[in-house]
């Protein structure tokens, strides 16, 4: 390789010139090779810069700067065109060699590299073709075709499923004209489809016959179709092979494959809960708590997985619902009054949008609150708080409570009993006084007032004045108990003479008229009447010799009528009412396995008995007996029992007083 200093040759001796013929003939034969441009050069030299020795580059000189024209790669033997253009008249023929055909290679940008593109004909070519590119480019999705003659043109591509070998077994998106193995055995696959240009077609395979337990679900995208409608549908008969061919945006994905004719479908989605409440929360343990204390909204889908939403509508303040379970969540907030939440809930099929809609409700009451009292004597049973008055007092309440704890208040009021006759000689028993009462938190005993129960009082924070009647004095009738609305009216007086009883809460009996009277009537018991009665009649005087006195009516029954009991004393006075030993606490009359109150006093008696009829159970006092010489008083009803006073035999052997009422409330207080 070698340059020259200068093209022109001086005058010179012959060894001179010769040198430098041959030092110009040197220069021509290398290209002027060297790692910088001759000092010779001129505009139109060409020379080979050598400075990179294994891929030296020609150059062109135009004056005053050099163009690179190409690279030559001794190694590959090789030219590389280093211009952006090279003009060359048809045709142009690329010659091969004696190992391949000929390649034509079009390079990178030479700034990121040096990688190349090449188009290479084949080794063996059986006779000349050429091929004749279109004239247009083609639409998305069509592919360079030709027509036998070696004319190409762009068109879309008809039919052959390009299969994918590897089983899919979890979700993925499909590409067009792609065929797919689907593996369901561990879940459901969804197979999300491509953006739909119409003709294109995917195809899957059940590959472990599975589909009838694991779905395989067509999901399209946004906007988009299958079958007419927007949701996803899904393949769930086994070894199913299904094809989607788009259609368009009417109709969108259409089932193309032969065999079944509806190879695909939309999930069947069924509300395991009814429709309407769901159960009511009350009080904070529950309200924190729903789960426990609320239906559960579950439902089920024949393919996919189930969500839940709220549609419309609003739960209780304080909750949420878990959109996997269907669970509630959080604790609902404490209302002050009964409060009703209408929600609509919504299970959407997560894989294919598929959705069903269930109105539902729920009740939260207010927390638990008691009534808390004060008045009387005070004791407990239980829960419940009990408040005794054997005297005029009031009762206050301070706190009404509510329906979730207790708002109710029961009782039990007795009035005074009536005196019993005072003179004659059969005087009539006194009548029990009135009684009412209302306890249903002990409603599933059974225990002899049962019959008589009542309403309860709904408690309001207010003071209730209480009045406690007295008994009457001996033929004098007893006095009204009241609580509230609830009034016990006051025990008849006992028949004096040949009198009739006098009417109250139960009757006093009539007295004994004595042969050649008329019957002397007892009193009328319930008057004023109330429901269930407060009390019952008294019973009949009997005129016939030696004449007997009617006992006093009791709450439960009514007195006897003269001469109906053991004609050897006067007649009985009616039982009273029993309750259980600790319903209303260690009051009235102790009788077996139950307290009475308001029971009905015995008659007087004149003759051989001493003394004359028993009274009732609940404080009925006995009638008075006489033989002639001796006798003993009739008795009184007992304190704070209601019970009628006995009747007297003659007027030095008196009738007694009726026993006091009585009233006593009870409540839950926890």
């Amino acid at each position: 390789m070698a340059q020259t200093t200068q093209i022109t040759i001086d005058n010179q001796t012959f060894p001179s010139f010769r040198s430098k013929l041959n030092e110009s003939l040197s220069a021509l034969n290398t290209l002027n090779s060297g790692s910088s441009r001759p000092s010779s050069a001129v505009a139109g030299t060409i020379w080979l810069d050598t400075t990179n020795a294994t891929n030296p580059t020609l150059k062109f000189f135009d004056g005053s700067d050099d163009i690179s024209l190409a690279t030559i790669d001794y190694s590959a033997n090789t030219v590389n065109w280093l211009d952006s253009s090279v003009s060359l008249t048809s045709p142009v023929a690329v010659s091969g060699n004696s190992t391949a055909g000929a390649e034509i290679r079009l390079p990178e940008d030479t700034d990121n590299g040096s990688n190349y593109v090449g188009l290479k004909a084949s080794d063996t070519i059986a006779s000349n073709i050429t091929f004749t590119l279109p004239n247009a480019d083609g639409s998305n999705g069509q592919s360079l075709k030709t027509d036998g003659s070696g004319n190409l043109s762009f068109g879309d591509v008809v039919g052959g499923t390009d299969w994918q070998t590897t089983p899919k077994t979890a979700n993925f998106n499909a590409s067009a004209n792609e065929g797919y193995f689907v593996d369901t055995s561990s879940n459901v696959v969804t197979v999300t489809l491509p953006t739909g240009v119409a003709g294109e077609s995917v195809t899957i395979i059940d590959y472990v016959s599975n589909a009838n337990t694991n779905a395989i679900i067509f999901t399209p995208q946004s906007g988009e179709k299958i079958e007419g409608g927007t949701s996803g549908q899904g393949v769930t008969a086994n070894r199913q092979a299904t094809t989607l061919t788009y259609s368009g945006a009417t109709q969108g994905w259409l089932v193309s494959s032969s065999g079944d004719s509806t190879p695909i479908t939309t999930p069947t989605i069924t509300f395991n809960t009814a429709s309407g409440s769901l159960g009511t929360l009350a009080g904070s343990s529950q309200r924190s708590d729903p789960n426990a204390n609320l239906s559960a909204v579950t439902g089920s889908s024949t393919f996919g997985t189930v969500g839940y939403s709220i549609q419309s509508g609003s739960l209780p303040a304080g909750l949420t619902l878990n959109s996997s379970s269907g669970a509630f969540v959080g604790t609902a907030t404490a209302q002050a009054s009964s409060t009703t939440s209408n929600f609509t809930v919504r299970i959407t099929v997560t894989e294919t949008g598929t959705t069903s809609d269930r109105a539902f409700s729920i009740i939260v009451d207010p927390d638990a609150s008691f009534v808390a009292g004060s008045g009387g004597t005070e004791t407990t049973s239980g829960d419940f708080k009990i408040h005794t008055f054997t005297g005029p007092g009031t009762f206050t309440v301070s706190d009404a409570g509510n329906a979730g704890g207790s708002n109710q208040l029961e009782y039990v009021v007795v009035a005074g009993g009536g005196g019993g006759g005072n003179s004659g000689c059969r005087g009539g028993g006194g009548g029990a006084g009135g009684l009412r009462f209302a306890s249903p938190s002990i409603a599933p005993l059974t225990y002899p007032g049962k019959p008589l129960a009542g309403s309860t009082i709904t408690a309001s924070a207010t003071a209730y004045p209480i009045t406690v009647g007295g008994g009457g004095s001996a033929g004098s009738s007893g006095n009204n108990s009241v609580f509230s609305s609830i009034t016990s009216a006051s025990g008849g007086v006992g028949g004096i003479g040949t009198g009739a009883g006098g009417n109250g809460g139960s009757g006093g009996g009539g007295a004994g008229p004595g042969g050649g009277n008329p019957v002397s009537a007892g009193g009328s018991g319930n008057t004023p009447p109330v429901s269930p009665p407060q009390g019952n009649n008294g019973g009949n005087g009997d005129p016939s010799p030696p004449g007997f006195g009617g006992g006093g009516g009791g709450a439960i029954a009514g007195g006897d009528i003269g001469g109906s009991s053991p004609r050897s004393r006067g007649s009985d006075g009616g039982a009273g009412a029993g309750f259980p030993p600790t319903a209303f606490g260690s009051n009235g009359e102790s009788c077996g396995s139950f307290r009475y109150y308001s029971g009905g006093a015995g008659a007087g008696y004149y003759g051989d008995a001493v003394p004359g009829g028993i009274g009732g159970a609940g404080g009925g006092g006995n009638g008075g007996g006489f033989n002639g010489s001796s006798g003993t008083p009739g008795t009184a009803g007992t304190t704070n029992t209601g019970g009628g006073g006995g009747g007297g035999s003659l007027s030095n052997v008196g009738a007694s007083a009726g026993g006091s009422g009585i009233v006593i409330i009870r409540y839950k207080f926890q």
